[in-house]
């Protein structure tokens, strides 16, 4: 298992710290490990489009452990 992360629009600013409220935009894909891989087999379990930007606190427990990786590497927009 494993996270990819896919950016959209890159900031040029600081990396989130862990206690830091961050507001990101996300949708959350599960792939099929059982099929051929450059087929396209995924699967959306989750998202925020069309729902609104979703607000979450660094480092805290409040989402599963890819998605901190994945938003903790990302850089903030100035």
């Amino acid at each position: 298992m494993g996270v990819t992360k896919t950016t959209i629009k890159n900031g040029d600013g600081p990396q989130p710290k862990n206690g830091q409220t961050v507001v990101i935009e996300y949708t959350g894909w599960l792939k099929d490990t059982t099929k051929d891989q450059n087929k396209g087999n995924k699967y959306e379990f989750d998202s925020s489009v069309g729902r609104g930007d979703f607000e979450v606190k660094i480092g805290v427990g409040q989402v599963i452990r890819g998605e901190y990786q994945a938003v903790n590497q990302l850089r903030a927009k100035r």
